[in-house]
Order: C-alpha cells, then sequence, then structure tokens
C-alpha cells in the first residue's frame, strides 16, 4: 500500500497517537483565540480494586469576558468527571452558577455526571 506523499504527516500523526495514546493539539479556535487542547488515556483504581481505563481531555482558553479557564474531563465506564478552573473569582462564581445547567444538559443526552467541580486555577 502506497501512501500519497501529501498525506504521509497525517498518516505518521494518526500512527502516534495509537501507540501513545494520546493526542496534543495547540492552535487557534477562531481569530485570535488559542487553545491547547490534550487527550490521554488513564487508569484508575475503583472502590472494589478493578483497574479501570478512563479517557481524560483538558482544554485551555484564555477566554475575552472570563480570562484563563480550563475544563478537565474524565470519562470513566460509566460516568463523567468534570472540573472547571478559573483565576478569576468572578468567572469561577459564574462557572459555578451554570455548571448545574451544564450537567443537566449533559444528563439529558444520556452522560451521567458523578461530579462537576469550579476550582482556582493552578499557575504552577
Amino acid at each position: 500500500l502506497s501512501i500519497p506523499e501529501h498525506l504521509q504527516p497525517l498518516v505518521q500523526q494518526q500512527l502516534n497517537a495509537l501507540e501513545t495514546r494520546q493526542v496534543q493539539w495547540q492552535g487557534q479556535v477562531w481569530p485570535h483565540q488559542e487553545m491547547n487542547w490534550d487527550i490521554h488515556e488513564e487508569s484508575s483504581r475503583k472502590p472494589n480494586g478493578e483497574e479501570e481505563r478512563l479517557w481524560a481531555t483538558q482544554i485551555q482558553l484564555d477566554l475575552p469576558n472570563l480570562g484563563a479557564v480550563t475544563a478537565k474531563l474524565r470519562f470513566g465506564s460509566s460516568d463523567l468527571h468534570l472540573t472547571l478552573d478559573a483565576s478569576d473569582s468572578a468567572t469561577r462564581a459564574k462557572l459555578g452558577n451554570a455548571s448545574s445547567r451544564l450537567v443537566a444538559a449533559l444528563t439529558e443526552r444520556g452522560i451521567s455526571t458523578s461530579s462537576a467541580v469550579v476550582a482556582q486555577h493552578d499557575n504552577t
């Protein structure tokens, strides 16, 4: 099988993602708005000692009206853990007020959310 030369970088990226079980992307999502996005596989121990495979994703944005915001989502076999981080206290309040609507919208679409936390962004 011969891969056209212009597609070789894309195929190499796909093979790398399959091998490392991780995808990272950084770029402009709309004019003047940069985003960092990471998706990777994790393992976690359940209370019964069983190992569970999780998919985790993290998106970092610096939004004009909210400032620096990071969304972290961890998908287990049956539920979602959501953490929203922000450095500004007013932004944390807005995210906290909206988080119940977000969880309700996810639930309506069949996505069980076991935790939704709004936290102070760690600048380290």
